[in-house]
This record gives structure tokens, sequence and C-alpha cells, in this order.
């Protein structure tokens, strides 16, 4: 593999690194109560992956990032861009919530609704938040296994300007470019990125050369843009895009030789929002966002087809104490896909308590969804951690959760099945934390699982 990297970075940047005192090594991470929390002071398990160790190990996709930690298996059908599932705390790829910048990324013209996070770039990937263990209390349906939660890259105060190169094996070629600066009132980020690569096989027959057989290839272009104004030193506006044009081929029926099988994806995710800051750490934001997936075989042997998530959401934090606070939400969601003809709607209202009282921390949480197809759900979760020294913790949780039914699960029925209601289950973990080792117990129970 061969990469050529160019960076522009303002000198100040640098030398201001050089003079900092202290560095904070410590990961902020938002998803375990919807704010930001230091990762030491969460009671959840939530693995982290930097935009650091994307580039060190010189990761593709958000797939290839999953496939570095050891805790959650991976099967890809193929090289780059084929299609990919994970099982999370035993889980299948339908039982976990993913999002990019908040924004929903499970795809409802897939059979479970999974995600497919192949299709995902890490080239403008800030970090990625894998959320373990029940968590349907703060995240609502789906959130089964936990929550994957894939924050972009933003604005900082100097002009950056980066580029990035790299060639290598069945003709991969990578090609990124990215600017981003914070301007008075205004900041704005933009990145650019392509992956093309002949690819292999998918279906290479065992003990075969993959190249007697006709290849698999794969293109992804991905552009990021996000733009933000401060109203006043306490308001800000926000906008972003996250566009995905992808096209992948793939052996049919295990034909390593099935030439006509292709897939053209076009993924679109953007969202606009509104924080008010009250001062501190406490703030009021809403937010409205559109995530759309549109299907089609360039060469017509299976329809279009087009899925879309509509959600709007409205969310408060509040620091009741030195070291107690509340954050408080809710969201209306609307989904529907061309395939089934199904739509679904939701609203839901969620509270979150968190306390640190010494070196015991201790968060609750419940929810409440109501449906227009489905029984209403109230969910919860309760989570203690305990700081014994530095580098020795111990945390448990426990946890409600549940899943529904897919759109195409819905248009799916057995006639025995007069309805399908959701899953739902029962989750409890405990984890020793020692440095950068852990060792975790979790039990799940399921009820109504949908076979």
């Amino acid at each position: 593999m061969y990469k050529h990297t160019l960076s522009l970075v303002a000198s100040a940047m640098l030398v201001a690194s050089l003079e900092a005192n202290t560095l904070n090594l410590e990961p902020i991470v938002i998803s375990a109560s919807k704010t930001e929390q230091s990762l030491k002071d969460t009671t959840a398990n939530i693995d982290v992956i930097t935009a650091e160790e994307l580039e060190e190990k010189h990761i593709t996709s958000v797939i290839d990032a999953l496939k570095t930690l050891s805790n959650i298996p991976i099967v890809q059908n193929g090289g780059v861009g084929n299609l990919s599932s994970f099982f999370l705390r035993g889980f299948s790829s339908e039982n976990a919530v993913v999002l990019v910048d908040g924004i929903r990324y499970n795809d409802p013209t897939t059979t479970k609704g999974q995600s497919q996070l192949e299709h995902l770039m890490v080239n403008d990937i800030e970090r990625i938040e894998i959320l373990k263990g029940a968590q349907s209390g703060i995240w609502g349906a789906n959130a089964v296994a936990g929550v994957i939660n894939i924050i972009t890259k933003k604005a900082t105060d100097k002009l950056r300007i980066g580029a990035t190169s790299e060639y290598g094996s069945y003709a991969t070629t990578k090609l990124g470019a990215n600017i981003s600066q914070k301007i008075g009132d205004v900041s704005y980020y933009f990145g650019a990125n392509q992956i093309k690569t002949n690819g292999f096989s998918s279906t290479t027959p065992k003990g075969k050369n993959p190249e007697d057989y006709e290849a698999d290839g794969y293109k992804n272009e991905t552009v990021n843009a996000k733009l933000s104004y401060h109203l006043t030193s306490s308001d800000t506006l926000s906008a972003q895009l996250n566009f995905i044009d992808a096209s992948s081929q793939y052996d049919a029926y295990a034909q390593p030789n099935s030439e006509a099988n292709e897939i053209h994806q076009i993924n679109r995710l953007g969202s606009i929002s509104y924080v008010h800051r009250l001062g501190g750490e406490d703030s009021i934001s809403a937010s409205y966002s559109i995530s759309s997936f549109d299907k089609k075989d360039p060469l017509g042997y299976t329809t279009a087809f087009t899925g879309t998530h509509k959600e709007g959401s409205l969310q408060g934090s509040y620091h009741y104490a030195p070291n107690a606070f509340l954050v408080v939400g809710g969201n209306v969601l609307n989904s529907k896909d061309t395939v089934s003809a199904k739509e679904l709607d939701s609203q839901g209202v969620f509270i979150t308590n968190t306390n640190h009282l010494g070196n015991l921390i201790l968060t609750e949480s419940i929810r409440h969804d109501a449906y227009d197809t489905f029984e209403d759900k109230t969910t919860g979760k309760i989570g203690a951690k305990y700081n014994f020294v530095d580098d020795i913790a111990l945390s448990t949780n426990y946890g409600t959760a549940y899943r529904i039914p897919s759109l195409y699960e819905i248009m799916n029925i057995h006639p025995d099945i007069t309805a399908l209601n959701a899953e739902t289950t029962k989750s409890f973990d405990a984890t020793v934390h020692y440095k950068h080792l852990s060792f975790t117990y979790y039990n799940n129970l399921v009820d109504n699982l949908i076979g």
C-alpha cells in the first residue's frame, strides 16, 4: 500500500500544542447520556475509536474499524464495500442504533432495519463511540445491543487544509481532501473522499485462486459538510450534510462469475440544529434531521426502492448540583420505505439523572415511546460505577430494551400470525476495569423473539 499525505496547518496551532502544560487524554463521549461526559465518569461500557487510531491503522470504513475490537465479531461477504454484519453483545446488526452526528443511519429498506457500515468511510470521522448493553431507556427502539455513535470532524480556530492519496492491491485507489476554519462567528468543514477498487470475486471457491474468477469491484464517493453560525454568545445555528454515492458488485446465488449483479446506492443524511446555552454546561437544543437511502440496479434486474427517516427532537440539560445533572428530552420519528409500502410513526420522551458521590457514580434513565402500530413501551436503565483508584474501577448496569419489527418484517407476516409485536430484552452486565484492560460479564434475556 502506497500513501501520500499533504497537510497544511497554521504554525500557531503547532506552537500552542508544544506550549501546552497539560494534555487531556481522557476521551469525551456523548452516547451514554446524550450530553458530553468524560469516559471515566460513565457507568456504561463504551469503546472509543479515535481519528488517530483510524489514521495509524489505515482503516478504510467503519466496519473495518469495528474489526479492530476483539469483542465485536464481524462477517463480510467479500472485500471493500460488500455486505457486512456485526454482532454486539451477542445480538446481530439490527439490534443496534447507528447514528452519524445524531442522524439515524439504520436503513429502513433492509430486511431487518440494520445499518450498512461498509459504506461509511472514515476520512472525516473524529471518533466512533460504541455504547454496549440495553440502551432503550435513553435511545428508544432497537437500542437492544447498544448504540454506535459516529462523530465527524469540525472546524478549529485556524485554517486547516489536508489531502491524501493511496494506492494498493486490486488497483485500489483512495483520494481525499478537506478544508476547515473558524472565521469570526462562522465555522465550516468540508471534506470529499473517493475509494475505487477492482476487488476480487466475493464467492471464490475454497482453495481456488481469486484471480481466476470475475472480480467484484466497488466505488464510493463521499462528501461531508458542516456549517455553524453563532447568532449570539449563547446561541448557535448549525447545519450539516453527509452524501454517499456507492456502487458495489456482488456474486449472486454463490456463482463466482456472475457479472450482471450490481447495486447502486445513494445515502443522504442532513440536519439543522439550534443550541441555546444557559450558562456553564447547561443548554437547550432543538434539531430536525432527514436520512434517505436510495437503491437501484443499473442493469434493471431488481426494482429501485427508497427509505427515509424524518426526526425532530428537543432536549435540555441542567446541573442541579455541582456533581449532579439531568438530561430531559423527546423526539418524533417517521420511518417509511417503498419496498413494503409501510410507514411507522412514534413519539418518545426520556429523562436521565447522573450523580457523583465521591468515588461512586450513579445513573438512572427512563423513557416512554408511543407508536401508531405497536403497543406503547416504557423502558429504563440503572448503572453504578465505583473508582477505587485511578486505574481500578468496578461498574454494573441493568436495563430493559426492545426491537420493533422492521417494515420488511411487517410486510411479510406469516399468514398464521395476526400481528408482530416488539421483542423485549432484559440485560445485565458487570465489568472490572484495570488501566486499559477490562473483563465483562453480561446476560441477555429476550422475550417474543422474531424468527
